[in-house]
């Protein structure tokens, strides 16, 4: 991935020309940094940690009761009949399958915490695009290029990344 970016990169330098070179102006911004210090991601880290803690916890519940009638069974299965032994093992597979079920609709990739990150984060790279423009234009840029992928070498006063912040911060 990171070599595709270069190579985009370069032909991004190729098709401007040698002539139009030494007008091209560029920035270079973290959106990482960008991202983490927004306060709409500090926000949405929390609700999801409050999120997690919460179905955490009821997957423990739920496993400590599993457990509990797992021993239970296991204490009693030689006093019980042949029928109800298959009955009781039928049940605790089908509860062992909810728990697994659960944790992967709650912790999965394709999951409930793993989709509202990925809606948050979404809408958060669509505010910083817009606040990246802004800044490109009013610093009349040719190109902005993001710092971690493909930028092999870039010299900071063409890291714009503060200058978003800012305008993030500000509303200006």
């Amino acid at each position: 991935m990171k070599v595709l970016s270069v190579v985009a990169v370069m032909l991004t330098f190729l098709f401007i020309g040698n002539a139009n070179a030494q007008t091209l102006k560029v920035g270079v911004v973290d959106l990482e940094k960008i991202v983490t210090e927004m306060p709409e991601f500090k926000k949405s880290e929390k609700e999801l940690e409050v999120l997690r803690n919460k179905y955490t916890a009821e997957l423990e519940t739920r496993s400590k009761q599993f457990q509990s009638d797992v021993s239970d069974y296991q204490k009693q299965k030689s006093m019980m009949p042949i029928t109800q032994q298959q009955s009781t093992e039928q049940k605790l597979q089908q509860t062992q399958m909810e728990l697994q079920q659960y944790q992967m609709e709650k912790f999965g990739q394709q999951g409930e915490i793993s989709t509202k990150r990925m809606e948050a984060l979404k809408v958060l790279e669509e505010k910083i695009m817009d606040f990246i423009e802004k800044v490109a234009k009013k610093e009349k840029l040719t190109l902005v290029l993001n710092k971690k992928l493909g930028v092999l070498y870039a010299d900071n006063k063409f890291d714009i990344t503060y200058k978003v912040l800012d305008i993030i911060k500000t509303g200006k």
